[in-house]
Parts: C-alpha cells; sequence; structure tokens
C-alpha cells in the first residue's frame, strides 16, 4: 500500500504536528494523523443537498502506549449541517459507536466522536492504521456550498453547486481534521445528474466504478500530492467545455 511506503520521520512529524491543541478543531487522537481520504459525492439538486460517503486511512506510530485510552476515541471536525447514518472499520464492516459532541469556537462545529476498538488498529513494521467509513448528508443551508439555478437562453433553469474555500468549512462538507497543517492525499467521485458535469481543482482519471448509478454520470479526481481539506475546491452543475483563445492564454 502506499500509505505505508512512509518513512517513520514522516508519520513522527506529522503526528507531531497535530498532537498539540487547536481551539479551532476537535481533531484528538494520540500520535496519529489521516494520509488518505477517499470521498463520493452524489449531487442532489432538488434538495439542494450531497449524499457522501468517506474513507479516512488513519495511522499512528509504534510508540504511542494501546494502554492510553485516547487512543479508542477518535474526534473528527463536522458540523451541524452533516447528518452523520454510520460509522464502520472499514477493514471488518463492523459497526462502531459514534456520537457528537460541543465543537469549536466556530458556529455550527461540531466533533464528531467515534469509539475505536483495539483491533480496529492493524500492525505493519513501522506503525499502526485504520480505515473508517463514514456515511452521511450534507443538508441544506450548508456554508460549504453555493447553489444556484440561473436560467438559461430558453428559459430553462441550470442547476449550479461550488464550493466555498473558506477556513473552518469544510467540517461542513465532510469529517475531516480541518486545519492547514493537516495535509492527505484525496481521491473524490462526484455523481451528477446525467448531462451536467463536475470539475475540480484536482487531476481527473477513469476510475472503474463497482456499480453505476441510473439516471447520474460519475466524475472522479485525485490530488497528486497531500493538500489541507480547505483547497477541495470543486463545481458541479450546466457547465460547458470551450478552447482558451489565444487571448484567453495570454491574459
Amino acid at each position: 500500500s502506499p500509505l505505508l511506503a512512509m518513512d517513520d520521520d514522516d508519520l513522527r512529524d506529522a503526528a507531531e504536528t497535530l498532537s498539540s491543541a487547536d481551539v479551532a478543531s476537535a481533531w484528538k487522537v494520540g500520535g496519529a494523523a489521516v494520509r488518505h481520504v477517499d470521498l463520493s459525492f452524489v449531487v442532489d439538486f432538488d434538495a439542494q443537498s450531497l449524499r457522501g460517503v468517506c474513507v479516512l486511512d488513519v495511522l499512528r506510530n509504534n510508540e504511542e502506549d494501546d494502554t492510553d485510552k485516547e487512543c479508542c476515541k477518535l474526534f473528527l471536525d463536522s458540523h451541524e449541517c452533516l447528518q452523520i447514518h454510520s460509522v464502520r472499520d472499514g477493514r471488518s464492516g463492523g459497526t462502531l459507536d459514534f456520537g457528537s459532541s460541543e465543537g469549536t469556537l466556530l458556529a455550527g462545529a461540531q466533533a464528531l466522536w467515534v469509539k475505536l476498538q483495539q483491533q480496529s488498529w492493524a500492525a505493519s513494521q513501522d506503525c499502526k492504521f485504520l480505515k473508517l467509513e463514514i456515511r452521511f448528508t450534507v443538508l441544506p443551508g450548508s456554508p460549504a456550498l453555493c447553489w444556484r439555478f440561473p436560467a438559461g437562453e430558453g428559459g430553462e433553469l441550470c442547476p449550479f453547486v461550488a464550493s466555498r474555500g473558506q477556513p473552518g468549512w469544510s467540517r461542513a462538507l465532510f469529517p475531516c481534521v480541518d486545519l492547514l497543517a493537516a495535509r492527505a492525499t484525496y481521491c473524490i467521485s462526484f455523481w451528477v445528474p446525467a448531462g451536467l458535469r463536475a470539475v475540480m481543482a484536482a487531476q481527473r482519471f477513469e476510475g472503474q466504478e463497482k456499480e453505476a448509478m441510473e439516471g447520474f454520470e460519475v466524475f472522479n479526481f485525485c490530488t497528486r500530492e497531500p493538500v489541507p481539506a480547505g483547497s477541495l475546491m470543486f463545481a458541479a452543475g450546466a457547465l460547458e467545455m470551450q478552447e482558451l483563445t489565444v487571448t484567453d492564454r495570454k491574459s
């Protein structure tokens, strides 16, 4: 796995960076860091909401004491606009207990806590790792999204949604570590109604989907380098692709 190709110094540096208290984030799990995230969104323009699945790969160095009670509970940044449906161990498929508590000083912020089991951690030579699968819905009114329905040339509505890259708003889009210091690689899939399009500030790739979704098209993207959650910018809707003119390229 590419996650385990990292050296021990990289993991230790990441864990130490995130171990200090930060009033802007609820993140807390001893000596650990989120290294990769798989995200899938189904865009519902009628409801102005997103149905999402978030799979986080979390690594922890072997120097942490397994008897530390803080290692048995993981805290992620969340928001009152996120409705969490389930949390599962990504390796075994078993359900995990979770809940929400008061978040940071940011408006609407919440802390999503997940009770881990010791067997949730798998061990390699240099570190321990776990995989969490979180299913959720981004409810209408999320400050992380901007919905618009302008009229087209023929009078028809042209649905459009875009993310808002503001500090602290990523937690209103998916459960995450909403800190600039927390960087991970991302693979993101957007399921949009047929005939619409999704674009993102990331590399697009053709994924091999396990199953098709009738009436929807999928657009897959991935980041080449680890990035903070707040840098994930995307748009979806009635978008058209046009070739750049010479003047456009010079501007």
